[in-house]
């Protein structure tokens, strides 16, 4: 338990109360491990996006000029060609992969805030309302957020990834199709999340109260 409330990053683990019953904890369990995962993929993908914004402008701006004066002054071009060809390469790839990551840290960070209700939302009219007309108002909004997610995000990014998959980037080893594979993947997160909101709303679950280990 020590080590799962580690990796969740101080999140208070799902135990179960009285007033749970099975698929109500096993939902909180899933949603639980999702935000684990989701949370760690955030981070990795920020890291990355960091090494890559730092890898490419260390390599044209100290890297670069550094060879193109050694070069100079040895005269000797193919002495120095190789890795001029390498860190050309390096500088290039290191924006291909900065893309990458952007994409993915916005889809999985947007996903991440369906878990506690922190998408942008305007809910003055829905504010006016008694708790049973907050609860349906936001069951509506969701379901066409579903709608969505699942039409767009899902359909059409699985048919963008598929065909895109097959086209090399040109200065990493990646296909394009990694780009768009966090729009699906980001897209099934969004329907749980979203799913699980809809659930809370209907069953009656916001007032859940989770304890700490």
């Amino acid at each position: 338990m020590k080590i799962l409330s580690l990796l969740a990053l101080d999140r208070p683990l799902p135990l179960k109360s009285s007033s749970d019953g099975a698929f109500h904890h096993g939902m909180r369990w899933a949603k639980f491990g999702l935000d684990v995962v989701a949370t760690w993929m955030v981070i990795a993908c920020v890291l990355g996006f960091v090494f890559a914004v730092l890898g490419g402008i260390f390599t044209r701006q100290m890297i670069k000029p550094l060879l193109a004066w050694m070069i100079q002054r040895s005269g000797d071009e193919n002495a120095y060609s190789g890795a001029m060809l390498f860190f050309n390469r390096f500088g290039a790839g290191t924006g291909d992969f900065a893309k990458i990551m952007l994409v993915w840290v916005t889809m999985i960070g947007g996903s991440l805030m369906f878990s506690t209700r922190g998408h942008l939302g305007v809910d003055f009219f829905v504010g006016l309302m008694n708790e049973r007309g907050k609860a349906l108002m936001n069951s509506m909004i969701y379901l066409v957020i579903l709608v969505f997610t699942l039409l767009v995000l899902i359909i059409g990014g699985i048919r963008i990834t598929s065909g895109s998959w097959m086209q090399q980037m040109q200065n990493i080893p990646f296909p394009k199709g990694m780009v768009y594979l966090m729009v699906p993947v980001g897209g099934f997160m969004t329907l749980f999340y979203v799913g699980y909101q809809i659930l809370s709303d209907l069953m009656g679950w916001n007032g859940e109260t989770e304890e700490e280990v």
